[in-house]
């Protein structure tokens, strides 16, 4: 962001000029500019004015059409967010279950917040899958675990075909890298 006063890059609420910007120094998160039905995307903001989610649509409507719906193409998009997934280490926003995200995308209700008891459940599941890839046995939880929404489902089942694809994948690519 920009700080009005004097051109600067803000990465806080306040620039080293003294200018603070009154509704992120009062706590008020910026949100998406994307109205869809008359409504407007109550999640986090980039520097694009899009969410996240959002900017990856335009790309892909920009590239040509998709040849699926944006509900479709938003399931695997978030995918990647998951625990299993590539950026389920940092999933930013994008933790919650599929379906709270998408209200929230559509501008029928608001972000999901993340606690301090969901995000160590999201630590345990990282963790788990963690072990789960490296062969070692899951450990017993060392406090309550959390379930229900906004949380997505967390099946056994499910991340480990996922994750079971995804080395499979890897390994296939190390293995045409060592031919090569």
């Amino acid at each position: 962001m920009k700080c009005p006063s004097c051109d600067k890059r803000v990465t806080g609420s306040r620039c080293s000029c003294g200018w603070a910007d009154v509704a992120i120094a009062a706590g008020v998160r910026p949100t998406c500019s994307w109205t869809s039905e008359s409504r407007t995307c109550a999640m986090i903001t980039t520097a694009s004015g899009l969410c996240a989610w959002h900017r990856d649509w335009l790309r892909l409507i920009d590239d040509g059409a998709p040849g699926r719906t944006d509900h479709e193409e938003f399931a695997d998009w978030w995918d990647q967010f998951q625990p299993y997934g590539a950026y389920g280490s940092h999933p930013g926003p994008w933790w919650a279950a599929i379906d709270v995200l998408w209200a929230a995308l559509r501008g029928l209700s608001t972000a999901p917040m993340l606690t301090k008891e969901i995000d160590r459940e999201l630590f345990l599941r990282r963790s788990e899958v963690h072990r789960y890839e490296h062969g070692l046995s899951t450990l017993k939880a060392p406090w309550v675990r959390v379930t229900g929404l906004p949380l997505p489902p967390w099946s056994a089942e499910l991340w480990h075909t996922k994750v079971d694809a995804r080395v499979a994948q890897r390994n296939k690519v190390e293995r045409e890298t060592v031919k090569v």
